[in-house]
């Protein structure tokens, strides 16, 4: 979520069976009638995890772009649309990432193979991202995934993991950023397993959590796991072989 003027502006992923994953986005005024605004972003490989943040007066979208083997920086030339891409930040398969600004030092979280990571840099346009030397910070699948982007708590900087340990987004937990610089890096648990689960919309897990402050109050956003409809499987199957019939017909045809 992110606020902006006099909205709350709500940006997620949304996938089509036999289609990449998107970013898309809703706005609301009031928090009791959304908009539905479309899709913001489109690539041809799959996007996800959509992180917003503002510097200088410019608001940034980081998406998860793993499928397409880099992480790349987009800046809003008229927010919330247009969306143009500036920067890869790194190269690689990276899931899941957020940065925090500290002391004017821009801290890149993200998880690779190797678990949870850190990478700074002093300027996130003209600068490479530096590995922190604490790599990886976390191996632990029950923490070492981010589930939503920084909180702060009481002025105190949080993160939000996810419970990977047995299936994807279990859970989430709460941790508080005790120490964060080029050199160290400290934290600790507050919250294990967030949520209790019991509710339809949410009973086979939760794997994002977002906070913001709007109209003066806290809007806590976070999403519900539930199986999957056969259905959607069906329909996905389908279209996957449609496609490849399409694509077969088209070579002989050319």
């Amino acid at each position: 979520m992110m606020v902006h003027e006099s909205h709350l502006y709500i940006f997620f992923e949304i996938i089509t069976p036999g289609e990449v994953g998107k970013i898309a986005a809703y706005k609301t005024k009031d928090l009791a009638e959304f908009d539905y605004l479309g899709i913001i972003l489109s690539e041809p490989y799959h996007l996800s995890f959509p992180f917003l943040f503002r510097q200088s007066n410019n608001i940034f979208l980081l998406p998860e772009s793993s499928k397409n083997n880099e992480l790349t920086l987009y800046k809003f030339k008229k927010f919330p649309f247009e969306p143009v891409k500036i920067k890869t930040l790194l190269h690689g398969r990276y899931v899941d990432s957020f940065i925090v600004n500290k002391n004017e030092v821009f801290f890149l979280f993200t998880t690779s193979d190797k678990g949870l990571e850190i990478f700074f840099s002093e300027n996130i346009s003209e600068e490479e991202f530096i590995p922190h030397p604490k790599n990886p910070i976390c191996v632990d699948p029950i923490f070492s995934r981010s589930g939503g982007g920084p909180l702060y708590i009481n002025g105190e900087l949080h993160r939000v993991a996810q419970d990977c340990s047995s299936t994807y987004g279990k859970n989430l937990n709460l941790i508080k950023i005790l120490e964060l610089s080029k050199i160290s890096y400290s934290e600790i648990l507050v919250k294990k397993d967030i949520f209790t689960l019991n509710e339809n919309w949410n009973q086979c897990g939760s794997h994002h959590l977002s906070l913001e402050f709007f109209k003066g109050q806290h809007v806590i956003m976070v999403d519900g796991k539930q199986n999957d409809y056969f259905a959607n499987k069906v329909m996905d199957c389908l279209r996957r072989i449609y496609k490849n019939i399409l694509r077969s017909f088209t070579r002989k045809s050319s």
